[in-house]
C-alpha cells in the first residue's frame, strides 16, 4: 500500500474487532446483534455464508434468492436477516426511512451521511420484497469511498425518481473514509 502506517492501523482495528466477533460466535449471538461489515477483511464471504444459511433454512436453491433491505425494523424477517450498522451514504440525503433530495439551504450538507441500522436478508426470488419496486432504487454498496470494490447492491426505499439517484451517483459505503 501507498501508506503502510495507515494500512497497519486498519489491519489492527479489524483484528481487534474480529476478536469481539469470535466472542459473539462462541456465545451464539453474532446474528442477533448489529453487525459492522467494515470489520471484516472480506465482507462478501460473510454475505455469501448468510445466503447459504438462508437457502438451507428456506429450503430453496441458493441461486433462487434475492437480497432485500429496509431501514424499518420488522420489514425483513429477523430469522433470515441481519442488522447492518456503520453504513455511509453519498449523493443524496436520508430522512430516516428513505433516500430524499438534497435540501441544502445553508450550504452545510455533509458529503457523507451516516445512516441508521439497515435490516438485510436473503429471501426467495418470488417472495414479496419489503418495499414496492417502484418505491426503491438499486443502490451499490462499496467497501470504501474509492468505489473500487463493489460489495453488493441493495434496493433502498426512495422518494422521487430513481433516475435522479442514479445520475447523482448515490452509493452506500462500509467505511466512511478513503481506506
Amino acid at each position: 500500500p501507498e501508506n503502510p502506517d495507515q494500512w497497519i492501523k486498519v489491519v489492527t482495528k479489524k483484528a481487534a474487532a474480529l476478536v469481539q466477533w469470535l466472542q459473539r460466535v462462541n456465545n451464539g449471538t453474532l446474528l442477533e446483534q448489529e453487525i459492522d461489515l467494515s470489520h471484516l477483511f472480506h465482507p462478501e464471504t460473510f454475505l455469501n455464508a448468510l445466503r447459504q444459511k438462508s437457502a438451507r433454512k428456506l429450503k430453496i436453491a441458493i441461486d433462487e434468492l434475492k437480497l432485500v433491505s429496509s431501514f424499518e425494523k420488522g420489514k425483513v424477517a429477523a430469522d433470515i436477516g441481519i442488522q447492518l450498522q456503520g453504513l455511509w451514504l453519498q449523493g443524496c440525503q436520508f430522512d430516516g426511512r428513505q433516500l430524499v433530495d438534497i435540501r441544502d439551504a445553508d450550504g452545510q450538507t455533509s458529503e457523507l451521511i451516516h445512516v441508521p441500522v439497515c435490516y438485510v436478508g436473503w429471501i426467495g426470488r418470488d417472495a414479496a420484497s419489503p418495499h414496492p419496486a417502484e418505491a426503491t432504487v438499486e443502490t451499490p454498496v462499496y467497501h470504501s469511498l474509492d468505489r473500487e470494490q463493489l460489495l453488493c447492491t441493495l434496493q433502498v426505499p426512495n422518494q422521487g425518481p430513481a433516475a435522479a439517484r442514479v445520475l447523482g451517483g448515490v452509493a452506500l459505503f462500509l467505511n466512511g473514509s478513503a481506506l
